[in-house]
């Protein structure tokens, strides 16, 4: 699928607004991530949406995940030494037992996290002392 459109003096929430209105795609991020994205005229002809992304991202602390229709825009993840990490796996499930494609995941009281894969599976690095929480969302 091509985009094209245009937005004078636009936010990142503008972009993803209009993203939404010309196409299939649904976003999920927190707004205070949104920041770091100055304000600016943008214009797109015949564009695919990874097009659309890496320019608009580009220069900002997110990065973005596509699964299925669903974007996820997250903070960089930063390099964290895999010694003080364990890893957590599963499926996200609904109560009949579907997987759910792109279902997303936080660790609570961070920025860290995931959307699952087109299976509902996941795998996250958690800090290996202490305990910590999993917030689970689907659209």
């Amino acid at each position: 699928m091509k985009l094209s459109f245009s937005l004078k003096n636009a936010t990142l929430k503008d972009v993803i607004n209009e993203i939404k209105r010309v196409s299939a795609y649904d976003f999920v991020y927190s707004d205070p991530q949104l920041k770091s994205f100055r304000q600016r005229d943008v214009a797109f002809k015949d564009v695919t949406i990874r097009q659309v992304l890496d320019d608009c991202l580009k220069d900002t602390e997110l990065e973005y995940t596509i699964n299925g229709n669903t974007i996820v825009l997250k903070l960089k993840s930063t390099k964290i030494d895999d010694e003080s990490l364990k890893y957590v796996s599963g499926v996200v499930s609904d109560a009949s037992g579907n997987p759910l494609p792109g279902a997303t995941l936080l660790i609570k009281g961070t920025t860290t996290g995931m959307a699952t894969n087109a299976n509902g599976e996941y795998k996250i690095g958690v800090p290996k002392d202490g305990e910590c929480m999993l917030i689970f969302s689907f659209m």
